[in-house]
């Protein structure tokens, strides 16, 4: 059983998740935020 190889292929899907996440903010309220920073 290779739990650690599903736990990488979880941990990389939640990574590109959270990134298309941020990406989608960022476009959405970077007009607003002004002095926002990451």
């Amino acid at each position: 059983m290779r739990v650690t190889d599903q736990l990488l292929e979880n941990n990389f899907h939640n990574d590109i998740v959270n990134r298309r996440k941020r990406i989608a903010e960022g476009t959405y309220s970077s007009e607003r935020q002004t002095f926002a920073v990451g």
